[in-house]
């Protein structure tokens, strides 16, 4: 290789690696160039009170989105289940709710399951027990093993990466 061709290929590959090292880290202003990693947290609302059919709200109307983490991100499943046999499930791009028509009396689990991007977010699924009498929803227990009476869905933090 000539001088010149060899200058050249190394001002190429100093401009490839110049690139390399911006894409690769960021200053976040501490003159740091470590890769940055953007988060959000987004609160869930605890659910207390049985409703028929069970209401969970749209996605969208949780606060705190913005533009690098919009709603349109975030889907949620709710799965109705006994005995470790899932009866029911629904996701949140077609339907908030989720009923208890058709299912026998008995004690249920009800679980509410979130996805960010269509991947499960990590920690950001609750469970409860719930009772069904006349195809309706009746009580919150502390589980299908635990009759006790239960407090329902706790808030959820969702952390988003």
């Amino acid at each position: 290789m000539n001088v010149k061709k060899e200058m050249n290929m190394k001002k190429y590959l100093s401009i490839i690696a110049a690139a390399v090292i911006l894409c690769a880290g960021c200053d976040n202003g501490d003159g740091d160039t470590k890769p940055t990693t953007i988060t959000k947290s987004i609160t869930v609302p605890a659910i207390t009170a049985v409703t028929n059919p069970m209401e969970f709200g749209e996605v969208s109307a949780l606060t705190g989105w913005d533009a690098n983490f919009p709603h349109t991100d975030v889907t949620y499943t709710l799965t109705l289940s006994q005995g470790g046999s899932t009866k029911v499930t629904v996701n949140s791009t077609s339907a908030t709710h989720i009923s208890a028509s058709g299912q026998a009396d008995d004690v249920y689990t009800l679980t509410q399951t979130f996805y960010y991007k269509g991947n499960p977010i990590a920690g950001g699924s609750r469970t409860t027990g719930i009772s069904i009498d006349s195809n309706e929803f009746y009580a919150f227990v502390v589980s299908e093993q635990e009759l006790v009476l239960g407090t329902g869905f706790g808030t959820l933090n969702l952390s988003l990466r």
